[in-house]
């Protein structure tokens, strides 16, 4: 699931994974439904390889700038900066995949799935991807908190989970930047978070959109529509928010230099 600076667009690739790395979940997933075994570490070093690539060319348009100085990246971690880039790519990476995986067991001990009509689905070369075979191939609903959820319910919060691993990152990337500047006497990077509004019609957080507060507090966010509250960390924060703030919102944080 990714220190570095944000001109290597770091966050961009985190929330929009090419078309390769989604295929390759899309199997992952594939196989976990078949109850196959999943490599996690082979999974690693795929990434691994694939980021390197991903990498190498915004990386090195700044450590091989003619206008650049050693000493400056030196100074900034630059020069042995790559590996620990590409690390950071790959940890969170491996951590949405890491929820999906494990919210498919979760699923999978309480729907009943056609495994027969799944694969039949997802291999399909125009068809559904898996996360639309395994909806359409699901035959019951499940309970989560008391609450019976139909399995489409159940999918947005699979997907759900996606979005939260992705703003996730974009939080604790920035609190990661702040600490390294705080243990060398600096000031902190990013001082303050914004919430965008997804700009989609019809949305419940639209109130929301530009309000910011300190990088490390809570957006207090209120569901225009039934009037829920919740304390969030950032958009779809689903550990602390009620499904009415959190499912389905295609809100995203932004995290804000001084």
């Amino acid at each position: 699931m990714k220190n570095y600076d944000y001109n290597l667009n770091i966050e961009k690739a985190i929330k929009k994974p090419n078309i390769r790395l989604k295929k390759y979940f899309d199997r992952l997933v594939y196989r976990q439904v078949n109850s196959e075994y999943v490599d996690l570490d082979v999974v690693q070093t795929t990434l691994d390889r694939w980021n390197d690539e991903v990498i190498k060319n915004s990386y090195e348009r700044i450590t091989k700038n003619p206008y650049v100085s050693q000493e400056w990246l030196k100074s900034n971690g630059l020069l042995t900066g790559k590996e620990a880039l590409k690390e950071l790519y790959t940890s969170k990476q491996l951590e949405v995949l890491n929820n999906n995986l494990n919210y498919v067991n979760e699923v999978m001990s309480k729907v009943s799935v056609d495994i027969e009509q799944f694969n039949k689905l997802s291999n399909t070369r125009f068809g559904p991807d898996v996360n639309q075979a395994l909806e359409a191939s699901a035959k019951s609903g499940w309970s989560m908190d008391g609450t019976e959820l139909s399995y489409k319910q159940v999918e947005s919060l699979n997907k759900q989970l996606v979005h939260y691993g992705n703003q996730l990152a974009t939080l604790e990337d920035a609190q990661a930047m702040n600490a390294i500047a705080e243990e060398q006497g600096l000031d902190i990077i990013y001082p303050d978070k914004t919430w965008e509004w997804s700009e989609l019609e019809n949305t419940r957080h639209e109130d929301m959109d530009g309000q910011t507060v300190g990088i490390d507090d809570e957006f207090t966010v209120t569901n225009s529509q039934t009037g829920e509250v919740d304390m969030l960390q950032f958009p779809g924060d689903v550990n602390n928010g009620s499904p009415g703030n959190t499912y389905n919102c295609g809100c995203t944080l932004r995290c804000n230099k001084r």
